[in-house]
């Protein structure tokens, strides 16, 4: 007897050939061209590009929350099989409430200054029929969890009280208590100071190591290049590139990366020999992509031993390839 063939599980989420429209001045102008991209069960996913390039937009359609001068002109959502596009106002309230979170740009927008926090919290959990006083001892919890060291006494405090970071740590414990399938952070970190940013990376990092599926948008190219397993790189609302950041490196760029400051008219007698196949000049900076960096950095050292060039060398990164692909004054193959 032959065993029944497996049915895979569908993606946790899939955008096919997305075309997205916002009504300005009585015109409607394309902000999504074409967008698709598929995020794998339990798979961490970024949206890069510069600020204005859609990738918010995206996110927005995904929940189905576009501002009301917006439109899906064409094109599909799917999250776990489902049509997005074709539920009913009813079910796409279901879904914001039982599966997909999303955590906002501005946190402090998101919270009501008239509300304490924990309060707002433990609204998640009465929502989903938990009682009053386990609501509250559960949001106390999930404070603690996004590393929030006295969550008792945040609780009682309103959002203005509290800072930017710790108002985004609110957010997301709000959004984690749903326990969503689908987590979606809009540029998470913008406007966080350092240390604030690296906890928030670590506890995006556990919610990875947990299984939970992450869509995530920012305009940091080191952010994604550590949280993703994949991108999108997003450009004037088209998708130019994706797949995963090294794999992106290794296609369009070169391993290493020579940053050094010359003028125009001495680049030729600098590099000579050493065959950069991309190069990308920013005033008197120039830097150099080679998979060997070696012979270039011999060069420049016994030309300048008193490193006034200000010689680095390192990894290429996903921030190149954006250059690279995106536009810019890169030189060399194309």
């Amino acid at each position: 007897m032959t065993a029944p063939t497996a049915v895979a599980a569908p993606p946790a989420l899939e955008l096919n050939d997305l075309e997205v429209a916002y009504r300005v001045r009585g015109i409607w102008r394309p902000v999504l061209r074409g967008v698709s991209f598929t995020v794998a069960d339990g798979e961490s996913y970024g949206l890069v590009g510069e600020s204005g390039c859609g990738k918010s937009t995206a996110a927005y359609a995904v929940v189905r929350y576009l501002p009301r001068n917006g439109r899906v002109s064409s094109g599909s959502i799917t999250i776990a099989g489902e049509d997005l596009l074709a539920m009913s106002e009813a079910g796409v309230r279901k879904m914001r409430t039982q599966r997909v979170s999303m955590v906002y740009q501005n946190p402090g927008g998101a919270l009501n200054p008239t509300i304490r926090v924990g309060d707002q919290v433990a609204e998640t959990y009465t929502i989903a029929g938990v009682a009053d006083g386990e609501a509250h001892e559960r949001a106390q919890e999930m404070l603690r969890k996004v590393q929030i060291s006295d969550p008792a006494r945040v609780m009682q405090r309103y959002p203005h009280q509290l800072s930017g970071g710790m108002q985004q740590r609110v957010v997301i414990a709000m959004a984690l208590a749903k326990d969503p399938t689908l987590l979606i952070l809009d540029e998470p970190t913008t406007g966080l100071d350092p240390a604030v940013r690296l906890a928030l990376w670590a506890r995006i990092r556990d919610l990875r190591a947990a299984g939970t599926t992450v869509l995530l948008t920012t305009h940091y190219m080191d952010e994604a290049q550590r949280l993703c397993d994949r991108v999108a790189i997003v450009a004037t609302g088209k998708v130019i590139a994706q797949g995963a950041p090294t794999a992106l490196i290794r296609s369009h760029l070169a391993r290493e990366a020579v940053e050094f400051d010359c003028a125009t008219d001495e680049e030729a007698a600098l590099i000579d020999g050493t065959a950069p196949p991309h190069r990308l000049r920013s005033g008197r900076r120039l830097i150099c992509y080679l998979d060997d960096a070696s012979a270039l950095v011999e060069r420049l050292k016994a030309d300048d031993p008193e490193d006034r060039r200000a010689l680095i060398v390192r990894p290429a990164n996903l921030e190149d390839v954006f250059l690279r692909i995106a536009g810019s004054t890169l030189e060399g193959g194309a």
